[in-house]
């Protein structure tokens, strides 16, 4: 499944803008330099080209949409569910290629999974399952992971 994410918080983006997280590109230049310590050494011309910024977990919150729901008395529930994926953090270039990892608990094992984000349009799983240890149980996402 893919979806496109929105972009809810443009504040970070901001910061990054000063000039942090930026990377540095030497070009040589053909001509020569007029510097006095060394006249036949090229001038070296630095352009700074913005680094897209680096989500970290706090930047995502995701919910839980259950699909279907099977339980059995005493013996708990197994549950049919899909993430939805929220992403709250500074602008992503539009071919930043991302995985995010996140976990989910209230089953009777916690389930760690993944999904790919391109720019802001994210693919995860339609369904996912987990058995829970009864019907009242509530099941939770938390991002661990953004690389």
């Amino acid at each position: 499944m893919r979806v496109h994410i929105p972009a809810l918080s443009l504040a970070a983006l901001a910061l990054l803008a000063g000039g942090c997280g930026s990377q540095s590109r030497a070009r040589l230049s053909d001509a020569p330099s007029s510097t006095a310590a060394s006249p036949s050494a090229a001038a070296v011309e630095v352009e700074s080209e913005p680094t897209p910024a680096m989500p970290s977990p706090s930047d995502f919150t995701l919910s839980i949409r259950i699909l279907e729901k099977e339980c059995f008395g005493s013996a708990g529930c197994n549950l049919t569910y899909r993430i939805k994926p929220v992403y709250t953090g500074p602008d992503l270039a539009d071919d930043q290629d991302l995985t995010v990892t996140y976990e989910v608990r209230g089953g009777e094992e916690e389930q760690i999974n993944s999904f790919k984000m391109i720019g802001t349009e994210a693919e995860f799983d339609a369904e996912e399952f987990i058995q829970t240890r009864s019907a009242a149980s509530k099941l939770k996402a938390k991002v661990t992971d953004v690389f």
